[in-house]
């Protein structure tokens, strides 16, 4: 007999979604909303020997936001220096209301911070923030990116090592491309922007300073094809500068690229 599908499967009773809600909302409730949740806990909560209805809440209030704090703070090491903690912890706080945590993992929660800085943060400090934040959560992308194989063409056969121009590349999911306008890890500022490619390489992260024609090539090879294609795509849509710099740069930029480990092929 077939299993029946997720769709198929009956759906919670109405009360316990409503329970579900109520509780996730009180978890994740700012201080001033205790005295509203106090009353509220009466309706959905039973009290124990030892605790009263709000109290047997409590106990997860008090735990969800030090552990949302400190895995932020790990997270994004850089700007939790900067800022130091009180004004980290609220910044995450806000950040929170905002874009709260829809996984079961904490992992996901700082995934929207970046854009986050970039829409709602305005202080003097803005520009180096939003660089320590892009930077910080490329780091930790690269650390959990997938597990692929890296192109290495000496571990082809002799026939595939000579067509390596036909074969599909991409960027390994651990490569992030980043323009900053701050030196990491120190963010010192710069007069012009720089390009940083962040990555993990023998499970280990690095980020590497590259020129920008190198990183338009990187950009190009995330969108995916054969090399061919990927050369032929640049020298219809760089300008002409940028297109001079590439002829004399490839091989060495693709050179580089291999042996980083930031390629795979599809």
């Amino acid at each position: 007999m077939p299993e029946k599908s997720i769709k198929d499967s009956p759906k919670p009773p109405s009360d316990l979604v409503e329970l579900q809600n109520w509780f996730s909302g009180a978890v994740t409730a700012p201080e001033s909303e205790k005295e509203r949740l106090f009353q509220e806990s009466k309706q959905y909560v039973t009290a124990s020997s030892k605790q009263d209805t709000f109290q047997r809440v409590e106990v997860y209030m008090t735990d969800f936001w030090p552990r949302i704090t400190e895995s932020m703070g790990d997270d994004f090491e850089h700007v939790k220096t900067h800022c130091g903690d009180d004004a980290f912890n609220a910044l995450i706080k806000d950040y929170i209301a905002i874009h709260p945590s829809t996984s079961f993992t904490l992992y996901h929660v700082g995934q929207s911070f970046p854009s986050y800085l970039e829409s709602y943060y305005h202080g003097a400090d803005r520009a180096k923030l939003i660089d320590m934040a892009h930077f910080d959560w490329a780091k930790c992308a690269a650390f959990m990116a997938q597990n692929r194989p890296h192109l290495d063409p000496s571990t082809l056969p002799t026939n595939e090592q000579q067509r390596i121009m036909d074969r599909p590349i991409k960027c390994h999911p651990s490569v992030s491309i980043l323009e900053l306008l701050h030196t990491p890890p120190a963010f010192s500022a710069k007069s012009t922007t720089t390009w940083w490619v962040i990555y993990r390489k023998e499970f280990q992260v690095h980020w590497k300073s590259i020129p920008a024609s190198f990183a338009t090539l990187l950009h190009q090879i995330q969108d995916g094809g054969t090399l061919i294609e990927i050369v032929t795509r640049l020298q219809n849509d760089a300008n002409h500068s940028l297109r001079i710099e590439l002829e004399q740069h490839i091989q060495t930029y693709f050179q580089t690229a291999v042996t980083e480990q930031w390629l795979i092929t599809n």
